[in-house]
């Protein structure tokens, strides 16, 4: 794939997204008493399990967006699971794909990527469907150690992403922005 087209001028170079985990429903889903035992586990253990917190960031999106903010690109991170964590926590609802196109229609780009785990693959696949419906000719990517494993699979399962980020992602993403931005064509295998 060849990537084309010209930056969104005023918007951001890259969104970095981390779905939501939890599963969409509050009351019911197929693995319910798995989610409900797993955050019970990690709030009961709270300081002592570094990015295993149900609040805490993706420490993979953070380290990506400050190396690039250091070379002067314009990120955004947007981490819709927080969001969802608090709404439950708050007001005890989840999150739902209205207030997920709210979230995402308030930030234009060419470039969104996904931290993707097994867990919220679902919810990954829901948001790349918004992506796509509200930037048609943007490039989305996956990444993440679920992505990098299951390449053939995700793609597969999931046609609005273009490519998935292997290995370390800050070198990587900075060598795509660098290039699309400088116009140099640049292959993607």
């Amino acid at each position: 794939m060849k990537l084309s087209g010209e930056k969104i001028n005023g918007e951001y170079d890259i969104v970095l997204i981390q779905p939501p985990l939890f599963s969409s429903f509050i009351d019911y889903c197929e693995s319910l008493h798995i989610e409900k035992e797993y955050w019970y586990k990690m709030e009961k253990n709270s300081g002592r399990l570094l990015g295993d917190l149900p609040f805490e960031a993706s420490y993979g999106i953070l380290s990506i967006s400050s190396y690039l903010k250091s070379f002067g690109y314009k990120v955004k991170i947007i981490d819709i699971h927080l969001t969802d964590y608090f709404l439950r926590k708050n007001q005890a609802k989840g999150i739902n794909e209205t207030d997920i196109v709210k979230i995402l229609s308030k930030y234009k780009s060419k470039f969104y990527g996904l931290t993707v785990l097994t867990i919220s693959e679902k919810w990954s696949n829901t948001v790349t469907d918004i992506i796509r419906k509200l930037y048609n000719k943007a490039y989305i990517f996956g990444g993440g150690y679920f992505p990098a494993k299951n390449d053939s699979f995700i793609l597969k399962k999931n046609s609005n992403i273009d490519f998935i980020v292997r290995n370390e992602g800050e070198f990587i993403i900075k060598n795509i922005l660098g290039n699309f931005f400088s116009k140099k064509e640049l292959e993607l295998y």
